[in-house]
């Protein structure tokens, strides 16, 4: 017949270590973060109109100005209105905005895509050449706003935070 031994106590300084490298561990992670876009955002929503007719099918882009937190983040834009909300919004802090109409085909057309080739790529504090915003969107429709509102935008806002959401209308002429 086999005997089993009594069960042995654990020794106090290993009882004690394995929680102190847990919450240490913790602690650095915390401090360190995981690579992700330390920002603090907010959820950014409004309407765009172009020659006084809301735009029905096109994105826009919020990019952080250089030197600014944050990654470029955007939307599609339906009937006129638009909701930043993808991982908690839009960064605070100055930005450029880049907007794209493109004309509906018909009534099964699908509003516009944030494709593999928009200007989600741009590495955080860098910005966009006029060249990363393609002049078509995934489905091969053409852009109709002139290069002031996209490709050479001259269009910025500063998103602050006091409100969440954060209303930002845009006319364009």
């Amino acid at each position: 017949m086999s005997r089993l031994a009594p069960k042995q106590p654990v020794p106090k300084r290993r009882a004690f270590r394995t929680p102190v490298c847990a919450l240490c561990g913790l602690l650095l992670s915390s401090f360190l973060g995981c690579g992700g876009d330390p920002a603090d955002r907010v959820v950014v929503t409004g309407e765009v109109t172009f020659a006084g007719q809301r735009v029905s099918n096109g994105d826009i882009r919020f990019l952080p100005f250089a030197g600014q937190p944050g990654r470029a983040t955007g939307a599609p834009i339906v009937d006129g209105r638009y909701t930043v909300d993808a991982g908690g919004g839009v960064p605070i802090g100055e930005h450029q905005i880049k907007i794209r109409a493109f004309l509906l085909d018909g009534a099964d057309a699908a509003p516009a895509q944030m494709g593999d080739t928009d200007i989600f790529s741009v590495p955080q504090g860098e910005a966009a050449a006029p060249s990363d915003l393609p002049k078509y969107n995934a489905d091969g429709r053409e852009n109709y706003l002139p290069p002031r509102y996209n490709g050479e935008s001259e269009l910025s806002a500063k998103v602050t935070g006091e409100q969440d959401p954060w209303t930002l209308d845009f006319a364009l002429e």
